[in-house]
């Protein structure tokens, strides 16, 4: 005859495992992401001491939570596959034989990219990812973050639905008019 206080320990183990893997992105994989277009509060970090907020229709996953690229990031070249990155920015995940959708106004082509026994979402090519401090949906605290080698940003939604680039271009400096001195 077993006892009640085994089968309870058991049942507190298995949840503490479950929230153990949703920590750290495994529970991701658990369901298929299928991509929004959210309103969301963006807060960029220009600096460890600066930001700004603003409000911007960006690419959710379904509950509504955040999703961002890495500028320099693709499935060529890609930059986040150490533990400490996945730890900060969990891959977007989805079991085998899974193709989630997405919202029509999210323009760039949905992919998924097989790598380290994962299958991570891709839009445009570009891996995506959580970020582990967006506890709340519809926000997105990660965006402008430098780190791991290049500048995180959410994937953002134009009014007119095409997709925007996840990165602006730097402004070049105007060329001098004359010659520079010897």
């Amino acid at each position: 005859m077993r006892r009640a206080v085994p089968k309870v320990l058991r049942l507190w183990a298995a949840a503490l495992v479950v929230g153990l893997a949703a920590m750290v992105g495994v529970a991701s994989a658990a369901t298929p992401p299928t991509l929004g277009v959210f309103q969301s509060t963006v807060t960029n970090f220009l600096s460890p001491n600066t930001h700004t907020t603003f409000s911007a229709k960006i690419a959710g996953a379904a509950r509504g939570f955040s999703v961002y690229t890495l500028t320099g990031d693709s499935k060529s070249h890609p930059q986040c596959l150490s533990n400490a990155c996945r730890a900060i920015w969990p891959w977007v995940a989805v079991k085998n034989g899974t193709m989630p959708t997405k919202n029509p106004l999210i323009k760039a082509k949905l992919g998924i990219w097989k790598h380290n026994g994962v299958n991570q979402l891709t839009l445009g090519g570009h891996p995506l990812y959580f970020f582990f401090m967006d506890k709340t949906r519809k926000r997105a605290h990660g965006e402008g973050i430098v780190s791991f080698g290049g500048t995180w940003h959410a994937w953002k939604v134009s009014s007119s639905g095409s997709t925007m680039p996840t990165t602006m271009p730097m402004p070049q400096p105007p060329s001098p008019p004359y010659p520079p001195a010897p």
